[in-house]
């Protein structure tokens, strides 16, 4: 009946099963059910029951945090996964519920905190975890103290950390929220001068100014040593055109295309040919850039 979508039908079904022994398995849907018809309390009642059982006290955390979590409680969501035993709080999901309870409370720093002894359970998705608590923690700074705070802070952490790429991207894209594109600059310049990174490499395109000499040498640099590199091109194509020189930029994006094409970049490519009061070029590039995925 549940699958069907007949929730009446279901809810009574279920409420048959509360004396059988089903290891908590029926509490569980049963509690989804009462969710569903919106009998919020019921649904919090059939999970604390449901937590009873070993088999499912996992999974009964986890929908009770999920059902705080929408309900805007991060802190008391995050107190239920607290309730876990280590053999279950150290499982991916309950980790990646953990610190989005945090990371919705704006407790930066406690993520900080665990994230060494998180990344061995969440691997690969340890490191935007520590892209977006380090860029909440960057943005606070900067909300209460101001720019030159933040950059003092960044100056105070310790080399490890500002060595990692993730704190360097929330680093680079707090700098450039806070409109400081120079400084920004520098760091994306100074941090890839031994190769680029695909973590930082997106940034270049964010940049904002009238002279980006350092960017564009960089850029032009990797394309020498790799000039069939779609990528590099559209970099160039979107920091020249950010810098009002469209005729660097129509060039590079015009490779960039030939490589491979772009939606972002045809749609540039149909701009530039506006400012050059171009109508039926920049037709034909949006009508091709309307077709790209």
């Amino acid at each position: 009946a549940y699958a069907q979508g007949d929730l009446a039908l279901a809810n009574k079904a279920f409420s048959h099963t509360l004396d059988g022994d089903f290891d908590g398995v029926n509490l569980l849907l049963a509690a989804q059910v009462a969710h569903d018809l919106g009998e919020q309390k019921r649904a919090g009642e059939l999970l604390e029951h449901a937590s009873d059982y070993p088999p499912c006290v996992r999974a009964a955390r986890i929908q009770q945090a999920r059902v705080l979590l929408a309900n805007h409680q991060p802190e008391a969501a995050l107190a239920t996964l607290e309730r876990l035993e280590d053999k279950d709080a150290n499982h991916k999901q309950v980790v990646q519920l953990k610190a989005d309870c945090m990371a919705r409370a704006g407790q930066w720093q406690q993520i900080q905190t665990q994230l060494p002894q998180w990344r061995k359970t969440l691997k690969a998705d340890a490191i935007p975890l520590a892209q977006r608590a380090a860029k909440g923690k960057f943005a606070e700074i900067a909300s209460k103290q101001g720019a030159n705070a933040l950059k003092q802070y960044w100056q105070e952490l310790p080399r490890n950390k500002r060595n990692d790429k993730a704190f360097q991207a929330a680093y680079v894209e707090q700098l450039l929220e806070q409109g400081m594109h120079h400084d920004a600059q520098d760091c994306l310049v100074q941090w890839q001068s031994n190769g680029p990174d695909t973590t930082l490499m997106p940034f270049f395109k964010d940049l904002r100014m009238p002279n980006p000499a350092a960017s564009i040498k960089l850029l032009e640099s990797w394309i020498k040593q790799d000039s069939n590199n779609r990528q590099y091109y559209s970099l160039l194509g979107h920091v020249a055109f950010n810098a009002g020189d469209l005729s660097l930029a129509e060039r590079a994006l015009l490779k960039a295309i030939k490589l491979k094409e772009d939606r972002q970049d045809l749609l540039m490519l149909a701009q530039i040919s506006e400012r050059q009061n171009d109508d039926g070029k920049a037709l034909a590039f949006y009508k091709q850039g309307m077709t790209q995925a």
